[in-house]
Order: C-alpha cells, then structure tokens, then sequence
C-alpha cells in the first residue's frame, strides 16, 4: 500500500527569518518613532518587490485602503483605510538585530531590536 501525501513546501530559511524579525521591528517603531509609520521588513539581501513600492507609495501620498484576508485566522478588523494623515513609509532592513530603515522620503536610521 503507498500513501502519497501532498504537504505544502516548507517555508524558506529567509521568509521564517523575516517573520520571526517583523514583530520586533513593529513594537521598535510602536515604542520609538513619533510619528505613523508603514514598514516593509526585509532581512538583508532581499528586495522590495514592485507591488510593495507601489503600497509605500501610495500611503506616502496620503491614501490606502487595505483588505485584511479572511483566512480562517483571528484578525482585529476586516479592512485599513489611511487617508486623513500622512504616514511615513520605510524599508527596514535587518542583519540579525541590526536594523537600517530609510524612509521613502529620504530620512535613514538605524536600530536595534
């Protein structure tokens, strides 16, 4: 008798890295930054991809709308809408605890988590 099971591949080394970072990063900003912030966490070495540059843009810009998924998971609220204040978006990018966010609009930082 043969059993094929079909699982889901395994997440990649970086993806884990880059959630397990994310949540650091967030209560960093929470904590530190003045001001409202979007934040595109990368760990070094990987790219922003086209469709997040155009999310930063558009929340630099002062409007963004969000759907939240429904996945079967616990979420706090179905939907984000940005459009009444500006944000300041950023690229952090993470070596281990080391992190460097720079601002869309030029402001560059660096911290630790």
């Amino acid at each position: 008798m043969n059993i094929v099971v079909n699982l889901p591949p395994l997440p990649k080394k970086y993806k884990r890295k880059e959630a397990d970072i994310t949540p650091l990063v967030m209560n960093w900003f929470f904590d530190n930054y003045p001001d409202d912030v979007s934040v595109e966490v990368k760990i070094k070495g990987n790219k922003t991809l086209p469709h997040q540059e155009v999310a930063l843009d558009q929340v630099r810009d002062g409007t963004f709308k969000w759907k939240i998924p429904d996945q079967g998971k616990k979420n706090p609220w179905d939907f984000l809408i940005l459009k009444t204040r500006m944000v300041k978006p950023f690229v952090v990018t993470c070596n281990g605890r080391s992190c460097q966010a720079i601002g869309r609009s030029g402001e560059e930082f660096n911290f630790k988590v």
